[in-house]
């Protein structure tokens, strides 16, 4: 799928990158060089293990909010990260935190349009019972375009997911409410209305994928 249009009509470009860390503090040099690289911005990370906020964390030129990781035997798991450049209008929206999903959201108030924000993790060992179906649902169900990012542990044919069998209802979802979705290091579903395009900062970045939003109208070749 090609998305094309008239330069005259290009209201502004968003990229908003997402990365699985699996720990922040060795991977903050990468972090660096993305950022360095590529117009992002918003980069939403995954599995930093990194419990308390730092000044470590700080980057020129951009705001962050941290989920933290929790400690199991004085070692941190998972938690949620997420960077979003100052000079993008934007609101905290809050934060899910439980068993069965953690989650980051913002809104960002682009030229032409609203976008909603989701930095997700779901842990790859629940059940089918467990799957947090009403919480991503709820986050969801927004009037204005949604994109959920992150590490989804779902298994669905369309994309490389893996662990369990949840992909199918996490795409029922996404189709009927009409937004984005992608997780690294591929797009994992992209809906035929609104006016997105992916593409791939370079292959050494094999955890990361980029989103990019552009606020004009949009033909399919």
């Amino acid at each position: 799928r090609v998305l094309t249009c008239a330069s005259t009509m290009e209201i502004n470009n968003f990229h908003c990158l997402t990365f699985n860390a699996r720990g922040i503090v060795l991977n903050l040099p990468t972090v660096h060089n993305i950022l360095a690289q590529f117009p992002v911005k918003v980069l939403l990370i995954q599995e930093v293990n990194f419990k308390e906020d730092t000044d470590e964390l700080r980057l020129p030129g951009y705001i962050h909010h941290l989920l933290p990781s929790f400690v199991v035997n004085h070692v941190s798991h998972r938690g949620l990260l997420m960077y979003i450049q100052r000079d993008i209008p934007n609101s905290f929206l809050g934060f899910v935190d439980l068993p069965s999903i953690r989650c980051q959201s913002i809104r960002v108030d682009l030229l032409s349009s609203k976008l909603i924000i989701h930095n997700v993790y779901i842990p790859p060992d629940l059940t089918l019972t467990d799957y947090p179906v009403l919480q991503l649902a709820t986050m969801l169900s927004h009037p204005v375009p949604v994109l959920l990012a992150g590490d989804l542990n779902s298994y669905h044919p369309t994309w490389r997911g893996r662990i369990h069998h949840s992909g199918n209802t996490l795409v029922a979802m996404m189709d009927t409410l009409d937004c984005t979705m992608m997780i690294p290091p591929d797009p994992t579903f992209i809906p035929q209305t609104p006016p997105w395009t992916w593409s791939y900062p370079r292959e050494s970045y094999s955890m990361t994928s980029m989103f990019s939003m552009r606020g004009f109208q949009t033909t399919d070749q």
